[in-house]
Order: C-alpha cells, then sequence, then structure tokens
C-alpha cells in the first residue's frame, strides 16, 4: 500500500477546475480587481455574518496585518503578545519580525489549545499595560475555550486574535461559529489546509474601526497584500463541500480515537469531539517518548500511511527572545511526542480499517 492509495490533496474535484478554467478563460486571473475574489469575500462574510472580510496571500500574513492594526512594533506602544508556547511557528516569528516580543504560556494538559489557567497568571509577572495582545490558535479539530479567555481579554483591553487557519467553518460547544470568536479572525487556504488554494488567507473583524485600520495599512493604493484570482477561483467552490468533508473526518476520526492505541504504546489526547467542532484537521496522538515517535512514522511511512511530526514547541526559547509563564512542560510534551496522521487519510472510504491495519503492522 502506497501514499499514492489514499484521496489526493489538493482534492481532485471538476468544480475547482471549472472555476480555476472560467478565471482564465475569462481574463480575471490577470486583473488587480477580479470578480471571482469579490465573491469569495462575499461568500466568507455570509458564512461567517462577519462585516468585514480581507483576503490576503496567507494565513501569517492575515496575522501580520492584525498585530499591526494592534501597533505591535510602533515605539512607544505596548510591545507584548501572548501565544501558546505549542503553536504554529510562524505566529511567533511574525512577532518577532514586528519588533513584539512573545509571551508563552502554555496548553492543555492533553489538548493542544492554550490554556486559560495559565493565561490567567500572567498578569501575576508581566505588566499588563505592555501587552498588546492575544494570539490564540485552534489546532488538529480541538477548539480553546475562547468565551473565558475573550473576557479576560476584554477586562485588560487587549486585542483577541482568533487563528482559525487550521479549523474553516469549526464550531464550538455551544454552537457558535470558529472564526467568529475574535476582535480579528483569520483563516489560511495554504496548500495542506482543509479548504486550499495553494496560498492565500483571509482576515475577519465585525470592527468598523479595526477594519478602516486594515484599509490604511494595506491599501497602497493597491492591495499589498492581495491573493490571487487564481487561488480565490480554486477556494470558492470547496465552501460547498467542506460540511461533507467535515463530516467524513469526524465519523473516521471518531472511531480512530475508540482503537487500541496501547497496542502500540501510544495514547490519544482527550476527546475533541466533546469540543463542538466538526472541523478536524490531522489526527492526533502521542507516541511514549521522542525517540518512539520518530521510530514510530518512520515504519508508518515506509508502510505508506500519510504521517508526520506536530510542531516544535517553544518551551526552550531563550529568555531573550520571549517571555515565559511558568514551566510550559505540557507544550514540551506536545512538542516531543506529538504524531499526526494527515486529514486526506481521514477522507477515504475504508480510512479507519486501513490504519487500524497499518498501526497493526508496527
Amino acid at each position: 500500500m502506497s501514499r499514492d492509495d489514499w484521496p489526493s490533496w489538493p482534492p481532485d474535484d471538476p468544480a475547482i477546475l471549472k472555476s480555476v478554467s472560467d478565471v482564465m478563460s475569462s481574463g480575471q486571473w490577470g486583473k488587480y480587481h477580479s470578480a471571482i475574489a469579490d465573491q469569495l469575500t462575499q461568500r466568507i462574510a455570509g458564512i461567517h455574518q462577519m462585516p468585514h472580510v480581507r483576503l490576503t496571500c496567507s494565513g501569517t500574513m492575515a496575522i501580520e496585518l492584525a498585530l499591526r492594526a494592534a501597533d505591535v512594533g510602533r515605539s512607544g506602544a505596548a510591545n507584548r503578545v501572548i501565544l501558546a508556547a505549542y503553536d504554529y511557528p510562524g505566529n511567533f516569528r511574525t512577532v518577532e519580525c514586528l519588533g513584539g516580543r512573545p509571551v508563552l504560556v502554555d496548553v492543555e494538559g492533553n489538548r493542544p489549545v492554550m490554556s486559560v489557567e495559565e493565561l490567567l497568571k500572567v498578569g501575576q509577572s508581566i505588566d499588563p499595560e505592555s501587552i498588546a495582545a492575544v494570539i490564540v490558535s485552534h489546532l488538529y479539530g480541538h477548539i480553546a475555550d475562547m468565551t473565558r479567555i475573550a473576557d479576560f481579554c476584554l477586562q485588560h483591553g487587549w486585542l483577541l486574535i482568533e487563528d482559525a487557519c487550521q479549523t474553516p467553518a469549526g464550531m464550538t460547544p455551544d454552537g457558535r461559529l470558529v472564526g467568529t470568536l475574535g476582535d480579528f479572525s483569520t483563516l489560511s487556504f495554504g496548500g495542506s489546509k482543509p479548504i486550499t488554494g495553494g496560498s492565500g488567507g483571509a482576515l475577519l473583524t465585525r470592527s468598523d474601526r479595526l477594519a478602516a485600520r486594515i484599509d490604511q495599512l494595506v491599501d497602497r493604493p493597491g492591495d499589498a497584500t492581495a491573493m490571487s484570482p487564481l487561488a480565490c477561483a480554486a477556494v470558492l467552490p470547496q465552501w460547498s463541500t467542506i460540511d461533507r468533508d467535515h463530516q467524513r473526518r469526524q465519523a473516521a476520526a471518531t472511531q480512530l480515537q475508540r482503537f487500541d492505541w496501547a497496542s502500540i504504546n501510544c495514547r490519544v489526547m482527550d476527546d475533541y469531539l466533546s469540543g463542538g467542532t466538526l472541523s478536524i484537521y490531522k489526527f492526533p496522538f502521542f507516541a511514549s517518548s521522542a525517540d518512539h515517535r520518530q521510530q514510530l512514522i518512520a515504519r508508518l511511512d515506509a508502510l505508506g500511511l500519510p504521517i508526520g511530526l506536530g510542531f516544535r514547541s517553544l518551551h526552550r526559547i531563550s529568555s531573550r527572545r520571549a517571555d515565559r509563564i511558568g514551566s510550559l512542560l505540557s507544550s514540551k510534551q506536545f512538542g516531543e511526542c506529538c504524531v499526526l496522521i494527515d486529514h486526506r487519510v481521514l477522507l477515504a472510504d475504508d480510512a479507519v480499517a486501513r490504519v487500524q491495519r497499518l498501526v497493526q503492522q508496527v
């Protein structure tokens, strides 16, 4: 069995091919302003019920624009940005590139999302007035406790940036749509994402003031961070199939969650389905150690299972580069032991049986 036996990604969908072909034949692909970009903007705004949507060249650029709107890097302004020590590393680097100072807090013990309890400790060692923003990421289908985090940010006047780049159209336990919960929310359409255009992203906000600030940053007078019409054409039809694909991934992940992972000296994380999400990006589980993880990935990769590492933890970052709150031990565990099965595996008709068969060969 090879990797080629699994569903292809990006998806081989005739609707995507037609959409891109139409943009090519109409000449929109070479224009500064295109109808397809307007259509995608309106579609995202309608789904999220957000009045302001700015398409961007990437999810990382959407994060950067949100931080710039918070004046991160501006002389004399609050310059610290809180984020989880286990997170997409581009978020940390973006804070640094703007001249801000990251403040690292731990993730929950068995879920790869910011720990609210650790966030609440920030004011004990960091001057709250020095903090400009908080970036909260939803990873691998797990949804952070945005209600408590938003309340804490509001209390201190911090800008809340919701990184929903891995979880398009996901849901919280109380039925709210992921990507609508921060002062800013970001989406990504990068090559591996559940909705992909190869590149591209979006920045969403309800605030007229923040939207005007983004316009000031981006319009020069053309859009300095635009998403290409071809990427827009590839992304637009995928919003019509995202619920179907979420349901297929969720069904497979539910069954994989119940597999006897202890038989290969592994364990799964807390049941993310209790968190309400329908958007599962990769299936995560823990190896028993860093060495065990390397051996496991090498073996399963050789057997043809699309599998890989999680992010590197930032728990060892020098105090010259960032402030750290507490021990960050949970982030360390994720960085050393997290294993990810690619989300396209979950789209296979016989995903569960095939994964179990491969795992049993380890």
